[in-house]
């Protein structure tokens, strides 16, 4: 339903496609993803053999290509999921940068932004466990929420920052690597 919609499945069965472009498919490819349901303009445009699938809002899950199992809400929410599967992302560019990452739970606007390949993530609370533009966090196992909570972790081109847990608004939310940490509580910091 929409110009371009599922333009390229070939064989996919139980789909549903609302919206420009919204499960398009690659150009020149042939999409063979069952039982999703994409709404809103290119959500789930590079679809290709991705199943189980929901994504709304305006570039939802744009960049899917094999990922399965994946709810993404909101306008650019998991925006260049590709091949991750089993992620959940809630709000105005929650898990934007997931490409690869599985099992994350980003809940709130830029929740979980900049995570790109570190799996069972879970940010909950706007700006939690976002990540500075242009650096990307790559650490599995970390448990971010409230308000900022964990923003800043994962400096440029390093694959640090696992298994932290930061409850509270801003608690770590300068804390750009290290490994294990608990942080409770409001502006709680740790040293790094």
């Amino acid at each position: 339903l929409g110009i371009a919609a599922g333009r390229c499945n070939t064989t996919g069965s139980r789909n549903f496609y609302g919206g420009y472009a919204a499960g398009r498919g690659k150009d020149n490819s042939t999409a063979t993803g069952d039982a999703n349901v994409f709404i809103g303009r290119s959500a789930g445009q590079e679809i290709n053999t991705g199943s189980n699938n929901t994504f709304l809002g305006k570039y939802a899950g744009l960049g899917i290509d094999s990922g399965d199992n994946n709810i993404l809400l909101g306008p650019l929410a998991g925006r260049y999921v590709s091949s991750a599967s089993q992620v959940i992302a809630l709000g105005v560019r929650a898990g934007f940068c997931n490409n690869s990452g599985n099992s994350g739970v980003f809940l709130g606007t830029y929740a979980g932004r900049n995570v790109t390949s570190g799996g069972a993530n879970v940010a909950m609370g706007m700006n939690a466990l976002r990540g500075e533009d242009g650096v990307n966090i790559t650490g599995s196992f970390n448990v971010a929420l409230g308000y900022a909570a964990g923003r800043t972790l994962g400096p440029v081109g390093a694959v640090l920052g696992q298994g932290n847990v930061f409850l509270g608004t801003t608690a770590a939310e300068n804390q750009t690597a290290g490994d294990f940490n608990v942080a409770i509580g409001y502006g709680v910091c740790l040293a790094n």
